[in-house]
């Protein structure tokens, strides 16, 4: 008898329970509903994917979430995304930070032992104009890494690649009015003026040309900040200014300097003689840059994200220390440890023609 009285309330109670539609069922949050079928009334529930969004007003559809928000998949709202940006807080930013400083110190020490020991044969050999070319333009390049590592705006993404590339590109047009001189190539100009000055020449072609070349890409394809939604959850701050052509012909450009700076310091009369050291070391140095710029591209390529300016960076401050390791740690060496090997005996290989300010009055130097 209890068993029969359980069935029948429970009949009772299902008979008092409103029937259940198994043609329409009420969706969730988030999912939108589609037609089944013939019946209008007939429908079945999608979640909406990652974002869109449902909206209760309009319950047949998914609405895209605006560029600066996301959403999960099955949401009814979105979500503001966070701003990221490459920053000094970051820890590698703040690394290249320190070795940027780092370079800048090397510079100064490198200036105040030239001016300390200006007189001697070691200063003499590195020679007044090309040191502070090579010295000012490092400088400049050290100056436009910052430009790389704050908020970006427009004005910041339109400066600083030519600024960056200019002052390489003054660098290494140093490097190479100095390799000319010292592999002696500068006997096959048959102009005086431009054997005197082939240097100074070098700097201001390269200079003409690097301009020549950001007003070709400012015109074809100018760089501009972007808002960068292909992360989830983040939109990222940053410049695109790596396009084609004009961030490959500046890069091209530079690297080419480099690779006529190898020939030159190979191809000289007097690359055989030992006095030659300066040929040798702009040799050792433009080897060294053209591997890091060679490895730079594939990994600058490949990479995505707010650090892929830090490869830029890094391979700007690495050729850097490749000059300055090169061409000069050994003759500030010599100049502070090795007084005995400051000679004009020992730097066999002295320009022809030494600036006038280190010519000491009524003496004669040794050739």
């Amino acid at each position: 008898m209890a068993e029969k009285f359980k069935v029948m309330c429970k009949r009772v109670i299902q008979f008092k329970l409103p029937p259940v539609s198994r043609c329409t069922q009420e969706c969730k949050p988030g999912q939108k509903r589609w037609l089944r079928g013939e019946h209008n009334c007939c429908y079945e529930c999608e979640d909406c994917p990652a974002g869109y969004f449902q909206e209760p007003n309009r319950p047949t559809e998914c609405l895209p979430c605006p560029r600066h928000q996301w959403s999960p998949a099955q949401s009814a709202r979105c979500f503001n995304r966070s701003v990221e940006y490459l920053e000094v807080t970051d820890l590698l930013a703040t690394i290249m930070v320190a070795l940027t400083g780092l370079a800048v110190a090397q510079m100064a020490a490198v200036t105040g032992v030239y001016l300390r020991h200006r007189d001697t044969p070691a200063m003499r050999y590195a020679g007044g104009f090309p040191t502070a070319a090579v010295v000012l333009s490092s400088a400049g390049s050290c100056a436009s890494c910052f430009l790389f590592i704050t908020k970006p705006t427009d004005r910041i993404c339109k400066l600083r690649q030519p600024l960056f590339f200019g002052c390489l590109a003054v660098c290494l047009a140093a490097l190479l009015g100095k390799a000319v001189q010292s592999s002696g190539l500068e006997r096959a100009l048959r102009n005086s003026w431009l054997r005197k000055h082939h240097m100074g020449f070098s700097i201001l072609l390269n200079v003409a040309v690097q301009g020549l070349l950001c007003l070709l890409w400012y015109y074809w394809n100018p760089p501009f900040l972007e808002e960068n939604t292909k992360l989830d959850r983040i939109l990222l701050l940053q410049c695109e200014d790596s396009a084609f052509p004009g961030f490959t012909v500046l890069l091209g450009h530079v690297y080419s300097l480099a690779l006529l700076c190898c020939f030159c310091s190979l191809a000289g009369p007097d690359r055989k003689q030992k006095g030659h050291r300066a040929a040798k070391a702009i040799n050792f140095a433009t080897v060294l840059i053209l591997i890091i710029w060679t490895l730079f591209v594939p990994t600058y390529v490949t990479s995505q994200g707010k650090f892929v300016a830090l490869f830029q960076i890094f391979a700007g401050l690495a050729s850097i220390f490749a000059i300055f390791g090169s061409c000069y740690y050994p003759l500030c060496y010599v100049a502070l440890f090795a007084p005995h090997l400051n000679t004009d005996a020992h730097f066999g290989g002295l320009p022809r023609d030494p600036p006038v300010e280190h010519e000491k009055p009524g003496t004669k130097q040794a050739k």
